[in-house]
């Protein structure tokens, strides 16, 4: 009795460490189909999706349905490794069962169509790991076999993914050739999912070609589709490509929006691909904001979610991005191994856009060390790559790179075509059109969405009046009811007869009126692009002055001549960069005093101020000026500041520039403007430029006076000129 107790125990226990063991065994090959599946690194989502797909697939006796299953793991798996090998194994199972003779037409045309889409899934797979040349070979093996089932579903989604390689590897023409025959049978077969996300694809396209009409109509097009199929992780994409262009139009904080919005939602399904490119992007956005702290923490969180999952492209972008923001802080210790890691990566998998952003980069790091060779030798490698591709930023960046290359190496001639080069292409990206073109795409997406909103309230209205004159049947049965709705009617009848006439002649009115509006309207606008015109004829104009005055300098050896001839340039770019946020503003007629007047000090202060630490105080009340007051304030800051700057901080390594202009009560303005250095020697001297300061007062009805201050601090009190 005792050893049959004992026995049973022991049975007990065994069963119960058999029962143990299985429960732990995720990784048996017989069980999963698989090798080296590391069960404690999956989420507990994936071991469900695979533990209930695996029951399904032991449980069933029919092949069809063991294929199936695997394909839909597949399809629902995140895990990059373990779905490329159940990939792997739907790939092998489906070419074997093609051939077995005991099989039907049915389901022969199964194994082929899993085929296909498991050869499409491998591609997918390469492509991430920037095998390009092959990934292509296996999407045309797909598409063949695809073709010969007649699946345009199927063509339809290999064919965006052909064009997508054709854009990694800079072949643009083909790129988009394949994106528009995908989106032909996308159309076709009514695959909406896959319309927004070749849209998306084609708007990426024309976005890098500097055709920002086209890429913001097509995203926009995109987010309304994806919106109606409910899909998040679409909408982040495109939210993230729609703030990428508010970015470079440096309309920075409605691009945080739309980033910060695309963040969110990549967060939510745990797209950590997209996450990091997105977190490059706030990291830009950042330093743009002066948070330079925040800047480098998004970097290192992007850098470490790309190393994760092993995005080599994500992984060079990084560090491109970590080198340029040191090189930009002077911090140049880490920035060459930075710029040459990331080069390296960019051209080990043939990523052409990478390697142009990261060759500009290195150019200026070594124009910032003198290295003048290297320098040219990185611009017109990344000029060479932008032209066989034919994006106009990227041939803006490396124009204006090389443009310093050769003024640095006195290469007038060459810096001459450099910069006229640079000019034609920033006109082409940032332009008034584009900017009315962002405004208009947006409200039209505006529109869409509430003419969805109204379409359901109108439903809701329509069923709220069909009860309630069901309700109103029902009560007004009684004859006295009918006969007072009757009369009230009949008054109705009579009163609509009456001012039936009237109404008619109002109605002549208002389109008279509403025509002659458009007509007003129609006149202000043309003025209005005629002005903006003007201004940018006008700063193009002084652009070409300045450099001809530039040029012509270098000829001359008196430095006296030399003098008179930069004085003249920065007047020359005084008046330039008015004309040049004239024609960038909104208000034709006011211009922000504050903003220009920081521009222009920040330009004199990199001219002049070499070697010197140079502090601005500036404190301006906010105040709009006409040009007629703007081009004499303008000139007499250009002529005391520069003034200051050459002569007030001659034993000095630092000192401080100060302007500061308020409105008195007498509608007159007082400024405030000097320096700290040594004092009012200069201030005293004649010449032409105190004489031009004193002519430009006057024209301003003003009065100018030296204050007993340290340094040299003049007072002027003057009107805004009518």
């Amino acid at each position: 009795m005792k050893k049959n107790f004992q026995n049973t125990i022991l049975l007990s226990f065994m069963l119960f460490f058999w029962v143990q063991l299985y429960a732990q065994n995720f990784a048996d090959k017989k069980h999963y189909l698989i090798d080296s599946l590391e069960i404690n690194k999956l989420s507990s989502y994936e071991k469900k999706l695979i533990d209930s797909s695996l029951q399904v697939f032991h449980t069933t006796k029919l092949d069809t349905v063991k294929a199936k299953t695997i394909n839909n793991l597949v399809a629902y798996l995140a895990n990059d490794e373990i779905w490329s090998q159940y990939n792997n194994w739907l790939y092998n199972f489906s070419s074997q069962r093609i051939n077995s003779i005991s099989l039907t037409k049915q389901e022969i045309s199964l194994y082929i169509n899993l085929k296909a889409l498991s050869l499409n899934n491998l591609g997918v797979s390469l492509r991430s790991k920037a095998k390009y040349n092959r990934a292509l070979k296996i999407y045309f093996e797909s598409l063949a076999i695809l073709k010969r089932i007649d699946d345009k579903h199927g063509q339809g989604n290999v064919l965006n993914n052909i064009g997508t390689i054709y854009k990694d590897i800079g072949k643009i023409p083909e790129a988009l050739e394949y994106y528009q025959k995908s989106l032909a049978l996308k159309e076709e077969v009514g695959n909406r999912k896959g319309v927004a996300y070749t849209i998306n694809n084609i708007a990426i396209i024309y976005r890098s070609l500097g055709d920002i009409n086209k890429a913001l109509e097509n995203y926009l097009n995109c987010l309304n589709i994806l919106e109606s199929v409910s899909d998040k992780k679409g909408i982040a994409v495109v939210l993230n490509n729609v703030a990428t262009i508010y970015q470079k139009q440096e309309n920075y904080k409605t691009a945080k929006e739309y980033f910060e919005r695309s963040l969110g939602m990549h967060q939510e399904i745990n797209n950590k691909k997209a996450m990091g490119i997105t977190l490059v992007h706030l990291a830009s956005i950042y330093e743009k904001e002066g948070d330079k702290a925040k800047c480098i923490e998004y970097y290192q969180k992007s850098l470490l979610l790309n190393k994760e999952i092993k995005n080599a492209s994500g992984i060079a972008s990084c560090l491109r991005n970590l080198g340029a923001f040191h090189l930009r802080n002077n911090n140049h210790d880490k920035v060459l191994l930075l710029l040459n890691e990331s080069l390296d990566i960019l051209n080990s998998i043939n990523e052409v856009e990478g390697q142009i952003h990261t060759l500009n980069v290195l150019a200026k790091y070594f124009l910032a060390k003198n290295d003048i060779n290297e320098a040219k030798k990185n611009a017109l490698k990344s000029l060479s790559l932008a032209k066989k591709l034919g994006f106009p930023a990227e041939i803006k960046a490396a124009a204006m790179i090389l443009t310093h290359i050769y003024e640095k190496g006195n290469n007038w001639s060459l810096a001459y075509e450099a910069q006229k080069l640079f000019i034609i292409m920033q006109d082409s990206i940032k332009s008034k059109s584009i900017h009315e073109s962002i405004l208009k795409q947006k409200a039209k997406y505006d529109i869409n969405k509430k003419e969805q909103e109204i379409k359901v309230l109108s439903i809701q209205n329509e069923s709220l009046k069909k009860d309630k004159e069901i309700q109103e049947l029902r009560i007004n049965k009684n004859r006295l009811t009918i006969i007072l709705i009757s009369i009230a009617l009949l008054v109705t009848l009579l009163f609509v007869a009456f001012n039936l006439k009237w109404n008619k002649k109002k109605k002549k009115i208002y389109k008279l009126l509403k025509k002659q509006k458009e007509e007003i309207s129609l006149k202000n606008d043309e003025k209005t692009a005629m002005l903006q015109e003007i201004h940018h004829r006008v700063k193009n104009n002084l652009q070409v002055v300045n450099s001809l005055l530039r040029f012509q300098s270098r000829e001359i050896k008196d430095k006296n001549v030399l003098a008179i001839f930069e004085k003249a340039q920065k007047r020359v770019v005084s008046m330039a960069l008015l004309h040049e946020k004239m024609y960038n503003s909104d208000d034709l007629k006011h211009v922000d005093v504050k903003e220009y007047i920081s521009l222009l000090i920040a330009d004199l202060i990199e001219t002049y101020s070499v070697g010197k630490k140079i502090r601005q105080n500036i404190q301006i009340e906010d105040v709009h000026f006409e040009m007629r007051t703007l081009v004499p304030l303008g000139l007499i800051i250009n002529e005391i500041i520069t003034n200051s700057l050459k002569h007030a901080f001659i034993d000095l390594l630092e000192g401080e520039i100060k302007i500061h202009i308020k409105q008195l009560k007498n509608n007159a303005f007082e400024m405030l403007i000097g320096d700290d250095g040594i004092g009012s020697v200069v201030a005293r001297q004649s010449g032409l430029g105190n004489k031009l300061i004193h002519i430009f007062v006057k024209q301003l009805d003003g009065t100018i006076e030296l204050l007993k201050e340290s340094g040299t601090v003049y007072r002027i009190v003057f009107e805004e000129i009518d």
